[in-house]
């Protein structure tokens, strides 16, 4: 892969995080706490914090946090069909 696809891969990552405020309200809904994606991520809880005001990951935890953030979907989305 050349650097000019790294690149374009981080950029991309980078697109599939929503807004911060997304993020916690993502998290909230499937009812994780912020201690919860900091060690599924890998990372402090103060990282998660600072992710949720708008400062987004990294490049070495971006796409850990997309899939995460893909499965609290999922997990909010379950809890909302067992309310109906």
């Amino acid at each position: 892969m050349t650097t000019g696809d790294q690149v374009l891969d981080r950029l991309t990552l980078r697109a599939l995080v929503p807004p911060a405020a997304e993020c916690r309200r993502i998290r909230e809904a499937a009812r994780a706490t912020r201690c919860d994606v900091a060690e599924a991520v890998g990372v402090s809880e103060q990282s998660v914090i600072r992710w949720e005001r708008g400062v987004g990951p990294g490049s070495r935890h971006i796409d850990a946090y997309v899939k995460l953030l893909d499965e609290l979907r999922r997990i909010a989305e379950l809890r909302d069909s067992w309310a109906d």
